[in-house]
């Protein structure tokens, strides 16, 4: 019963580290899907083509991909403006 009250509180404190790490794993996550889903759209890649297949394509493409990672950091910063403006200047892989 001693060690009942410290393993509690030990746990209670890992808790907020836990729901953080949970929250910025699913935001990550739905920041992925959306630009991945944007890209999708705007390159007009089919459905059939997986998004690891998308990605792929754009890592091995010749084109600069710096407009692709501006638009993921203004994603990252909540700045849809940005966001929007970087997506437009995306050069789509053939």
């Amino acid at each position: 019963m001693k060690y009942l009250i410290p393993i509690v509180l030990m746990l209670l404190s890992q808790t907020p580290a836990l729901a953080n790490s949970a929250y910025e794993n699913l935001a990550f996550a739905l920041r992925q899907q959306k630009i991945t889903d944007d890209l999708r759209h705007k390159c007009q890649i089919p459905s059939t083509v997986t998004d690891e297949q998308l990605q792929r394509r754009f890592l091995d493409s010749t084109h600069d991909n710096s407009a692709v990672l501006s638009a993921v950091k203004a994603l990252t910063e909540n700045n849809q403006k940005r966001y929007q403006t970087f997506l437009s200047q995306v050069k789509c892989p053939e």
